[in-house]
């Protein structure tokens, strides 16, 4: 497997034109009404997009992703849990009594947790790798998260994830995240990529923080007034980002130069989505885009709206457990090419 520097990352592939024009011909051959089917049709058109191919082939081998880090933010009252949770929560998927970890089996999804940031220290756990850069992130609400160093470590660390997993078989991957505060990381993220004020962004998360929804939304407000400063995606993620956030964006990005589909189920991993998005500037335009009509109170439809995309399963679920059926994914993108393929859950 070739060494993985985020500084480099390979370009990401198009989606194949020709290949989604063959899928929605071969569609128009069968007995039915045209658009029958709905959006599952968009689903295999989609597919032969990103694998190049018509038919497209379907996932046999997906793996559930899950990437640990802890956020200083939380000693400023961001959550209404401690941060020692985190590590609490490792432990329970390594064991298998997840919510992640029962959905998984159903649909035979092997589940790797990757630890690149628990504050509190692990010991070795089944299922469970260290890809650790820093002991969790600063305090976004007194200064950056973390270095653009770290970022691009943990960039670097998702990356690196994927590639061995899909030199191992893995055909689809479901991302996903564990670490309290995590919410207001994303939601500053989610502010700071869409332009979205941070009484737009910010929720309660998984569960009423210990200073009122108020509290967090005037955190949020702070993280993404030092974020206006930065020139670039990355600086903006090292400031007021997580480490689990940009390991999922590596994760994306290595994943879509590899034709590989992967599903973005929550606000955690579409603030990475808005990450990895904008790290190719060929699409960073479109991701940016602002959408005056219409708005939601809510960080979910926002990046989607700015993305151009809706999700497949709009479940309304607190807890975030990617339970997704084989026959009713979504491919979305900003666009007929766009570089960034992912299946929309929220």
């Amino acid at each position: 497997m070739a060494d993985v520097d985020s500084h480099s990352f390979p370009s990401v592939p198009l989606l194949d034109v020709q290949a989604m024009e063959d899928a929605r011909a071969r569609w128009a051959t069968r007995a039915m009404p045209p658009g029958a089917l709905g959006r599952l049709q968009d689903l295999a058109v989609h597919l032969a997009g990103v694998a190049g191919i018509c038919p497209p082939p379907v996932p046999r081998k997906p793996v559930v992703v899950v990437f640990a880090g802890d956020h200083g933010v939380v000693a400023d009252g961001a959550s209404a849990w401690p941060s020692e949770i985190t590590a609490a929560m490792v432990a329970t998927v390594s064991s298998g009594g997840a919510a992640i970890s029962v959905f998984a089996e159903a649909v035979g999804a092997e589940v790797v947790v990757v630890d690149v940031g628990v504050k509190t220290p692990l010991d070795p756990l089944p299922g469970v790798q260290t890809e650790r850069v820093a002991n969790g992130t600063a305090s976004i609400a007194s200064g950056a998260a973390m270095t653009p160093g770290q970022a691009d470590a943990a960039l670097a660390a998702g990356a690196r994830i994927a590639l061995e997993q899909i030199d191992a078989g893995a055909d689809c991957f479901i991302g996903g995240d564990l670490g309290i505060g995590n919410t207001t990381a994303a939601a500053a993220l989610i502010g700071a990529f869409t332009g979205r004020s941070a009484e737009e962004v910010t929720g309660v998360g998984a569960g009423v923080p210990a200073g009122g929804l108020d509290h967090k939304r005037r955190l949020v407000a702070i993280a993404m007034e030092r974020a206006e400063a930065c020139t670039e995606p990355l600086e903006v993620l090292a400031t007021v980002g997580g480490l689990e956030i940009a390991a999922l964006a590596g994760l994306f990005i290595a994943a879509a130069e590899h034709r590989v589909p992967f599903i973005v189920d929550g606000v955690i991993a579409g603030a990475a989505l808005c990450a990895a998005v904008l790290r190719h500037s060929a699409i960073a335009s479109s991701s940016r885009q602002k959408d005056s009509d219409n708005i939601l109170p809510s960080s979910v439809m926002l990046w989607n709206r700015s993305m151009e995309m809706k999700p497949s399963i709009f479940s309304k679920m607190g807890l975030r457990v990617a339970a997704v059926s084989r026959y009713s994914w979504r491919w979305a993108g900003s666009g007929s090419n766009s570089k960034i393929t992912a299946i929309i859950m929220s």
